[in-house]
């Protein structure tokens, strides 16, 4: 039976999951059953995903296991639902598939444990000199003596489903953390000229996890700190320079569909300053990702602007070195206590 005022996927406005997706600040083509969009969740920049006439948002990076509903795609871009209902609907496949195994925490666990491990490991530095290349010539290798990252390599004993990542260049990783602090999934990072640029384990849940340096994960665990501001910034790199670059708690959403489903009870009594990208998805998440900080308890919610032709936390780096963005965010950190 459906409840009173719920709403099948078929009984939403026609072109619904479109509107969302424009007012996300998304391309979508005018014309189709299915559109293909380059998906916002994993920043990709082709077209790899697509929607549907049906309301359903599909990516094989990002939702292999079948597609999210439009109310679900709206949470994931920061665009607020218009008051109706929608029901998730299975993506329908013209010819069965075996679900891919799902990635648990303990998997999660696991992979981290062997990266860091080896990252750690000077014996490896030689063999894995094109990840330690890679972070230095992004300017954020001191990221390293943090332990913020881990090194993936073929020959791991990891779960069969990321098995190929260090193949194909997807070696650099790091933990994602949920809202008690529990590590429950990774996201891996290629360092060479791939698409997408990043990737979760097929059957992972990443929704409302972050990356965390070590003081934001006390606080995650906890829900104490001794400094009244956190940082929120978005993907993994960023992560790595923002945690290099600052002593206060950092966190960092896995992708721009994820801010606001990242914060949670940690920010109550705080400033929370808003690292995130300098475009036009960074743009539409700022309203959602405050709005979801000042009913957690936010003390308050300061913007990061970054400075003339910076898009993010790197860029800063690219510029004007680490000590570059150490400046800027100690400055906007004393204009938070001002």
């Amino acid at each position: 039976m459906q409840r009173s005022g719920a709403h099948t996927a078929h009984s939403l406005a026609a072109g619904l999951i479109f509107e969302i997706a424009r007012s996300a600040g998304i391309e979508v083509p005018d014309r189709g059953a299915k559109r293909p969009i380059r998906c916002p969740i994993h920043g990709d920049k082709h077209a790899s995903a697509f929607l549907s006439e049906k309301h359903i948002f599909y990516c094989s990076v990002c939702t292999p296991d079948g597609g999210w509903s439009a109310k679900q795609f709206a949470a994931a871009v920061g665009v607020a639902w218009p008051g109706v209902e929608a029901t998730a609907v299975p993506m329908r496949r013209a010819d069965p598939i075996e679900p891919a195994p799902a990635f648990s925490a303990q998997d999660a666990r696991l992979v981290w444990s062997l990266a860091l491990a080896r990252a750690r490991n000077d014996q490896y530095a030689g063999v894995d000199s094109a990840v330690y290349s890679y972070l230095a010539q992004r300017g954020i290798l001191e990221s390293w003596e943090l332990g913020a990252f881990g090194v993936l390599a073929e020959g791991m004993t990891v779960p069969d489903s990321i098995g190929w990542w260090p193949r194909a260049s997807y070696r650099l990783v790091a933990p994602l953390y949920d809202q008690r602090g529990e590590l429950v999934s990774v996201q891996a990072r290629a360092i060479t000229r791939r698409e997408p640029k990043t990737l979760f384990p097929k059957g992972s849940r990443v929704n409302g996890a972050s990356f965390a340096s070590k003081r934001a994960l006390g606080l995650l665990a906890s829900g104490l700190s001794e400094h009244d501001i956190v940082v929120l910034g978005e993907g993994l790199t960023d992560f790595l320079a923002l945690v290099a670059a600052t002593p206060i708690p950092v966190l960092c959403a896995p992708g721009t569909g994820f801010v606001t489903s990242s914060i949670g009870p940690w920010v109550h009594g705080r400033t929370l300053l808003l690292a995130l990208d300098n475009d036009d998805a960074g743009d539409a998440a700022l309203g959602p990702a405050a709005e979801a900080a000042y009913t957690a308890g936010a003390k308050r919610v300061v913007k990061v602007r970054w400075p003339r032709g910076c898009k993010d936390a790197c860029d800063v780096v690219a510029r004007h070195e680490l000590v570059g963005l150490e400046a800027f965010l100690s400055g906007h950190m004393e204009g938070c206590r001002g």
